[in-house]
Order: C-alpha cells, then structure tokens, then sequence
C-alpha cells in the first residue's frame, strides 16, 4: 500500500535478508564463542543451520550446528562418558554384591558391566562372569551345567533306551539322576550307588565322529574318577548288542554288587557281550544264561 510505502516499507524478501545479515555473526565471533567454552572450531562458520567441525576439550572431533552450540549442546562423547559415570557402580558395591551371594570376589578394579571378573563361586569352584551375567545368576561353568543337567531332566529331554527303561522298571531308583554336572542312568542316592548301562548308542559321538575315541574314554575316566571321589559306587552293564539276561540274573547282579561295594568295591563291571564279570580290577568269566533283546522303542539314544 501507498502509505506503507511513504513510510519507507520496501520489498518483503529484502527486508528479511537484510535482517538475517545484520543478526549473523562473523567467522571470529563464532570462533571466539567456541573459545570461550575451550573448544576449537575447525570449519569455516557458514550458516547457523550448517555442520560445524570442532574439538572439545577431551580431544574428540565431532561436527554440530552453530544453532545447537548457542543451546549449550555439547561433545556427543562427552555426554556419553558422563551419563556411564553416574551410572556405573562402584567397586565395593559390586564385590558386596559378590559375597551377599555366597562367593569370594577374585577382582581389585572394575570399569564395566561387560569385563568378565574372576571369583570363587559359592559351590567352591573358580568362575569368570561378566558383572551383568552375575547379576541375572549366573555363576561358574560347573553351575550351569548342573542346571541344564536339571532342567533336561525335569523336561524328560534326556535319552533313554529302552534297556534303560527295563532296567529302571525292574531295579527301582531315580532315572537320569542329577549329580552335579552329570545324568545317572539310574541311582539310588541314600545308597549312592547307581548303574550305568552302555548299550549300543553308548559311543554314537564317537561312530558320527563328533569326538575322537581317546578324546570319548578321557572323558569317560574323569567322568568315573569325579564320581569316584563323591563317594559313589558303580554297577556298569555293558551289551553292545543290546541284549540282556533274564531278570533273575539282573536282579542277583544287583544284589551281589551290593554286597560287593558293603565290602568296600567301588566299581562293578558286567560285560554281558563277553560273559566277563569284573570287581577290584579282577576279572572272570560268567554264564549268564540266555540273553534276549528287548522291543526297541527309544524315548533316545543311550
């Protein structure tokens, strides 16, 4: 309008461009704002909008817009540090956190969640856990196992034969008792005494080749050994081919091995494949009468 015009009212667009040039700061303004809060620009300042290189005080090398700057924003990574700082737990309440749960911290220093800190665990074993495993209860490698060990057992997803199953059916006791990091055949606890059979499938790791043979009877012996030193007491039915006595002689066997372990044996041998019996490293031939195989219906494999 005329009036607007006389009164020195020009060009809209213009009007605000010239507003923008008087409001924007010079390149050593910026610069100097940036000292001011001991950081370094490293750019060219070009508009409030546009990234702008610089440094913090820390050293890192981030890009922030100048607009952001004036709003007291600062170093991505310094803000980062901070917010773990505040929340990151001391070291003496993470080895407090140790012993209220029975363990014995092995760690003088702790930066975060995730190193992995050496500690005696509750069950007497040495264990290495990050703080953020421990603190959803996870302890020592032998812990776990014996859980998995547990939790198979109680899901019924360990294998059993069917010669286990007859053997359970006829002699009584726990099926796939836990122990420790170990599944039993068949136990009888308050006796600590259990049976193993080793049927068919006993070595099937070792016929895939999922695992050397010497690498499968290592294993087995320390198996034997750690059972061993628990005080338990073995009865091991071996039948290759899957074939067993009547149950007058399994049940004698049973009873016999009894009297035997009594005695002071720890270990009772029956290899129905070769008619062998073997108590305290000795070792004699045994009749045991007419073998039969049973129906093969497997919940697994032994």
């Amino acid at each position: 309008m005329w009036d607007s015009f006389k009164q020195g009212r020009r060009c809209y667009k213009c009007g605000h461009i010239r507003t923008k040039e008087k409001q924007r700061l010079s390149e050593d303004e910026v610069r100097a704002c940036f000292a001011s809060a001991q950081y370094e620009m490293l750019g060219n300042y070009v508009g409030s909008k546009k990234p702008l290189a610089y440094r913090c005080p820390q050293g890192h090398e981030h890009s922030m817009a100048w607009s952001n700057f004036k709003k007291g924003k600062r170093c991505l990574t310094c803000a980062i540090n901070r917010i773990a700082d505040n929340r990151r737990r001391k070291l003496e309440d993470v080895r407090k956190m140790y012993t209220d749960a029975g363990c014995i911290p092995l760690f003088e220093t702790y930066h975060h969640g995730t190193d992995k800190l050496p500690f005696i665990c509750a069950c007497g074993r040495f264990g290495e856990r990050s703080f953020n495993g421990f603190r959803l209860s996870q302890r020592c490698a032998g812990c776990k196992y014996e859980r998995v060990t547990q939790t198979r057992t109680s899901h019924g997803n360990v294998a059993v034969s069917s010669q286990q199953l007859h053997l359970h059916e006829l002699y009584g006791g726990v099926l796939n008792y836990p122990c420790k990091s170990l599944s039993l055949d068949i136990a009888f606890p308050d006796e600590k005494i259990y049976v193993e059979y080793d049927g068919s499938g006993h070595m099937l790791s070792v016929i895939l080749k999922d695992i050397a043979e010497e690498d499968f009877k290592r294993n087995e012996l320390r198996r034997t050994y750690a059972l061993y030193r628990d005080g338990w007491k073995c009865l091991r039915i071996i039948s290759r081919k899957d074939r067993l006595p009547s149950d007058q002689v399994l049940t004698a066997l049973l009873e016999e091995a009894r009297q035997r372990f009594q005695k002071g044996d720890s270990h009772c041998i029956a290899d129905f494949d070769h008619g062998t019996l073997e108590y305290a490293g000795i070792k004699c031939n045994v009749d045991f009468g007419e073998l039969r195989c049973l129906k093969r219906s497997y919940r697994g494999n032994d």
